[in-house]
């Protein structure tokens, strides 16, 4: 009979995996803010363009954030 319960190098791959994932998003959500005048300059967004940019992906984990247990 073959067990159910996942093993322990398991959980603990996954927990890694899930830790280097979080470990790259950081750089791409906090690397806007110190970029913001030079995007805004390259860009000619304004202020609410620029909010925009800092916003939408933190929207997006948030909402997709409840498709996670699914997948």
């Amino acid at each position: 009979m073959v067990s159910e319960q996942p093993s322990r190098a398991s959980q603990v791959l996954l927990l890694a995996a899930v830790a280097l994932v979080g470990l790259n998003l950081r750089p791409f959500i906090t690397g806007i803010g110190p970029l913001a005048a030079d995007i805004g300059a390259e860009t000619d967004l304004d202020l609410k363009g620029i909010s925009l940019l800092t916003l939408v992906p933190m929207f997006l984990m948030g909402v997709f954030a409840f498709a996670g247990p699914f997948l």
